[in-house]
């Protein structure tokens, strides 16, 4: 599929991107599966909210460099560019493309805060209760709590 094979072309020039920043690769990576899990159980683009995952991180500019060089289309690119614009300011309206990236950049972000001991098991679940929009994310994001 000419799909899958962008979103593993996006990822390996993620990984190129960010050269040895290992840190951002893990969380680019994490975020990217956690995206892939809610996309598939709330519907949306696969192959666009995967690479947006993934480049999410690199700004505008180097994303549509990126996307541009794996060969992706100019639909694909916009769209891409706009999941990543819309997680500046999230409208209340958002697609669920957006949706689904919102959630799993927060699920990476509140594993990381558990992990660096920023905040407390309570405090997690409060912010999976008010901060993550789809249901798919909630129920992911619970069961990774320890």
């Amino acid at each position: 599929n000419r799909e899958d094979l962008l979103k593993d072309k996006v990822a390996v020039e993620m990984k190129r991107y960010f050269h040895a920043d290992f840190k951002s690769i893990r969380q680019a990576t994490t975020a990217a599966r956690h995206a892939e899990n809610i996309g598939k159980a709330e519907g949306g683009n696969l192959a666009v909210i995967l690479c947006a995952a993934y480049l999410h991180d690199t700004g505008q500019e180097a994303a549509r460099s990126i996307l541009q060089k794996v060969g992706a289309g100019e639909q694909m690119i916009l769209d891409i560019c706009r999941l990543i614009e819309d997680q500046v300011s999230l409208a209340l309206n958002a697609s669920v493309e957006t949706q689904i990236i919102h959630d799993a950049l927060t699920i990476n972000q509140l594993q990381e805060d558990l992990k660096e001991r920023r905040i407390d098991i309570d405090v997690a679940k409060l912010l999976i209760r008010q901060q993550l929009l789809t249901e798919s994310a909630k129920t992911i994001a619970a069961a990774l709590l320890p």
